[in-house]
């Protein structure tokens, strides 16, 4: 994968965010600060485990 593997933690997270944002403000309907936050927080939680699958070889 072009990037390596931070590339690899960046799309991770980055991909995981915006789904999780998508689906609180719009399938959700919920306020655009809940979604911003779920978001952000479950992009961060899919990066650490993007981090961790790096670190390991898998």
């Amino acid at each position: 994968m072009p990037g390596g593997r931070w590339g690899y933690i960046a799309v991770h997270g980055g991909l995981a965010a915006v789904f999780f944002f998508v689906l609180q403000r719009f399938v959700l309907n919920q306020s655009m600060e809940t979604s911003l936050l779920w978001g952000g927080l479950l992009g961060a939680v899919a990066a650490g485990i993007a981090w961790s699958q790096a670190q390991r070889g898998g």
